[in-house]
């Protein structure tokens, strides 16, 4: 499975419509005007209380369902906002570590190189003479690869 791209995710991230707030809205209202008629009600008959009850909690049910449909894409959008940005991060984080992880390989390929390639033109014979230490060479190529390091990590 192909993970998909930050961006393509944030357009999947979406509460609920306009028509089901507007619904959900009216159902938690229905409720509350229901729980309202109930304590005005408070002097009606044994028969009538019994049928009003009925009432309320089938209005009870689907409007504790329609908050909780309200409160959790409320509160949800917020930790999906937040996990798309840290998911954004991430890919920001991966893909610098991928450009120092390339850099590290042509900084190694370079010290390989350099641990096995013969010494200059006309240095063998600098140093066979005299007029040039064996360290010399080695200093050159050190502060070669040092500058090789310094181009591709700069601080």
């Amino acid at each position: 499975m192909t993970p998909q791209p930050v961006h393509s995710m944030a357009t999947e991230a979406k509460g609920m419509s306009t028509t089901g707030n507007i619904v959900a809205v009216c159902v938690v209202a229905a409720w509350l005007g229901m729980l309202a008629w109930l304590g005005l009600s408070v002097d009606a008959q044994d028969r009538d209380w019994a049928r009003m009850i009925g009432l309320l909690a089938s209005i009870e049910a689907v409007a504790f369902a329609a908050a909780g449909a309200l409160l959790g894409t409320t509160v949800q959008s917020g930790r999906v906002g937040d996990a798309m940005a840290r998911a954004a991060k991430a890919e920001q984080q991966a893909e610098a570590n991928a450009a120092d992880a390339a850099a590290g390989q042509t900084l190694a390929k370079a010290i390989q190189v350099s641990a096995t390639a013969p010494p200059a033109a006309g240095m063998d014979a600098l140093q066979r003479a005299g007029a040039l230490p064996d360290e010399a060479g080695e200093q050159r190529r050190l502060a070669d690869l040092q500058r090789l390091a310094q181009a591709l990590f700069p601080e």
